[in-house]
């Protein structure tokens, strides 16, 4: 398709003395489109925030090589698009960048990525797989929420942050687990042992999910790290110190829980509206955060 550079809006921003573009919006038709490499004699280094937000027509895009960011919201709910293929160059997608691009497919990251924002792909239902670049070293929190049919994560050998552990995400050393895939269809996932630490939002969602045997090396549960799992029961090692807020909201197939003497501290509505959660043994020197049982009808007795 010909385009023509004048049908889009555009910025200008300055960094170390080098001027740029910024594509801002496009006025032209929608559908497939080329964002040239240079426009009125100046490189396109971003795509900027909102910037094809909402545009439902557009069905693929060719980005320059010579992109650096795609900004926030940048092509939110832009539900055609179906494959994304990223220059190399490209080292930021922002928050929200692809989020509720519900027809999106495939993504192909280049090694140069560094950053992945806050829910930058959440929603992006047709995702299965997602291929972690070797230069990506930081992943926002809920990148990949909701991505229903997501069911393993493949990571660059050459990266330093990150590692697969049989398709789910966890920190380089296997010591955090980051993100479980929400796609699969396991009623059982026995975490490793060399885990210690288990991320922010890392189960979230899994509703399918009855069983989750821990490992003795666990130390932390995140915020939300469970809310709305379907887990049945659950034992928690001796050593676990810290269960953070929201750690288990709605899990509401639990009915008993043991929490070892060892837990300093359990996070605000941790086993908030865990609605059959009757009976909870544990040690009187755990601080009990604000609404830990909201919801639950449980009577508390102590080690």
């Amino acid at each position: 398709m010909n385009i023509d550079p004048q049908d889009f809006k555009i910025e200008y921003q300055t960094i170390d003395k080098v001027r740029s573009v910024i594509i801002a919006g496009y006025k032209g038709g929608l559908g497939d489109i080329s964002i040239p490499s240079i426009i009125n004699n100046l490189p396109v280094t971003a795509i900027g925030e909102f910037a094809f937000k909402g545009s439902p027509g557009l069905r693929s895009v060719a980005f320059p090589e010579s992109l650096t960011v795609i900004g926030d919201y940048a092509f939110e709910r832009c539900t055609a698009l179906s494959n994304l293929v990223f220059p190399e160059g490209l080292s930021a997608i922002k928050r929200s960048a692809f989020a509720g691009c519900g027809g999106l497919k495939t993504v192909a990251f280049p090694k140069s990525l560094e950053t992945i924002g806050e829910g930058a792909f959440s929603g992006c239902i047709g995702l299965t797989g997602v291929d972690i670049p070797a230069g990506l070293a930081e992943l926002g929190e809920r990148a990949f929420d909701g991505c229903g049919r997501l069911t393993e994560f493949r990571v660059d050998d050459e990266n330093q942050q990150f590692s697969s552990v049989g398709g789910v995400l966890f920190d380089r050393n296997g010591s955090t687990l980051i993100w479980y895939p929400k796609g699969r269809q396991d009623g059982s996932y026995s975490v490793p042992e060399q885990t210690a630490y288990i991320g922010d939002w890392a189960f979230e969602g899994c509703r399918g999910l009855k069983s989750i045997p821990l490992p003795k090396r666990l130390i932390s549960i995140g915020n939300y790290a469970f809310a709305g799992c379907g887990i049945m029961d659950i034992r928690f090692p001796s050593g676990l110190t810290v269960i953070k807020k929201h750690a288990f909201y709605r899990c509401a197939r639990l009915t008993k829980l043991i929490l070892p003497q060892s837990l300093a501290s359990l996070g605000q509505y941790a086993f908030g509206d865990c609605s059959n959660l009757e009976t909870v043994t544990l040690s009187r020197q755990t601080k009990i955060g604000n609404g830990a049982f909201y919801g639950a009808p449980v009577q508390l007795t102590y080690h």
